[in-house]
C-alpha cells in the first residue's frame, strides 16, 4: 500500500506491513503524470506487485493519474480531498504558502487547511518551516503551482480516470474544506462512494484519522486485500 503523508500512516502499518510512502511529487517537475511515473517507478526499495493508494490533495491526483498509466497493478483508490476533479482551488492559500518565510506568515495559512484551527497538529508549522529550507523543494513547488494552478485554477482533469479504473474508490472530503471544495465529488461515476465529513476541512488525515483509517481498510477488504 502506498501513502501520503497522514497521521493514519502508523496505524495502518498493522495491518498492513507492506506500506510506504511515495516521493513527494513536488520534488519532481510540474506535470502530475510525470511525477507520477517517477514516484511509480519507486515508490519504495520494497517491490510491489499489487498496490492500494492512497492519495491527498496533489497527491490524489497523482494517484489518479499513476492508476491510468497502467504501470502497477493498482487494486484500489482512496483519494483524500485529490486534485483534479474540478477547477477551483484556494489560490490565496497556494499564494501564502509560497511566500512564507516566517512562523507567523505560515502559521495563519496552514489554519485554513482544517476546519477548527485547534485541530492544526502541534509543531506543524515549524515543521513545515523546517521542510521549506531545501531551496530545491521550495523551488518545485513554486514551479509546480505556476503550472498546475495559475490564477488559482486547477488545469489537471483527471475525472475521466474514474471511470477507467475497475477496482474500489472511495473519495473522503471535508465538507469545511476550504482549499479544494468538496462540491468536485458531484457528477462522478455511480461506482465510486463519497464520504463527506462533517466539521472537517482539507485535512481528514489530520483531523478524523479513525475515521479515515476504517476507510481505507475497507476499501483494501473491498478489492481483495487484508484488511
Amino acid at each position: 500500500m502506498a501513502l501520503g503523508q497522514a497521521p493514519a500512516r502508523g496505524p495502518l502499518r498493522r495491518p498492513h506491513p507492506r506500506t510506504s510512502r511515495p516521493r513527494r511529487p513536488g520534488r519532481h517537475g510540474n506535470r502530475p503524470r510525470r511525477a507520477c511515473r517517477r514516484a511509480g517507478s519507486r515508490p519504495s526499495r520494497r517491490r510491489h506487485d499489487t498496490v492500494h493508494l492512497v492519495g491527498h490533495s496533489l497527491g490524489g491526483a497523482v494517484c489518479l493519474a499513476l492508476a491510468e498509466s497502467g504501470r502497477l497493478d493498482v487494486r484500489s483508490l482512496t483519494l483524500i480531498a485529490p486534485a483534479g476533479l474540478g477547477p477551483e482551488i484556494d489560490g490565496g492559500f497556494l499564494q501564502g504558502f509560497l511566500a512564507a518565510t516566517t512562523a507567523d506568515d505560515l502559521e495563519p495559512v496552514l489554519t485554513r487547511l482544517v476546519a477548527d484551527p485547534a485541530a492544526l497538529p502541534r509543531g506543524y508549522v515549524a515543521a513545515v518551516l523546517r521542510e521549506r529550507q531545501t531551496k530545491d523543494l521550495v523551488t518545485g513547488q513554486a514551479a509546480m503551482a505556476a503550472a498546475l494552478f495559475p490564477w488559482g485554477r486547477q488545469t489537471v482533469d483527471l475525472r475521466s480516470a474514474l471511470g477507467h479504473h475497475a477496482g474500489p474508490i472511495r473519495l473522503v472530503w471535508g465538507a469545511d474544506d476550504r482549499i479544494i471544495p468538496s462540491s468536485h465529488a458531484a457528477g462522478i461515476p455511480g461506482h465510486v462512494g463519497v464520504h463527506l465529513l462533517p466539521g472537517v476541512g482539507h485535512m481528514p488525515n489530520t483531523e478524523a484519522p479513525e475515521i479515515l483509517v476504517r476507510i481505507i481498510a475497507e476499501t483494501v477488504r473491498s478489492a481483495g486485500g487484508a484488511g
